[in-house]
């Protein structure tokens, strides 16, 4: 996790709190790796998110 972090801030790509939430949330449900990439692709709505999975966005009610 820190090399990652380190690789990040070495890129300036440097972690929001909400991104540091969303990824601390994902290891504590222990969720895969592959699957939080296609979680977040899914999020950001990014063309080669896999629309199958049932994400909801926050601002939807």
């Amino acid at each position: 996790m820190a090399d990652s972090r380190a690789n990040l801030v070495i890129e300036d790509m440097i972690p929001t709190r909400n991104d540091d939430a969303f990824f601390e949330m994902m290891l504590d449900e222990g969720v895969p790796p592959p699957l939080v990439s296609q979680i977040l692709l899914r999020l950001l709505d990014h063309p080669d998110a896999d629309r199958s999975l049932p994400v909801t966005p926050m601002g939807a009610h």
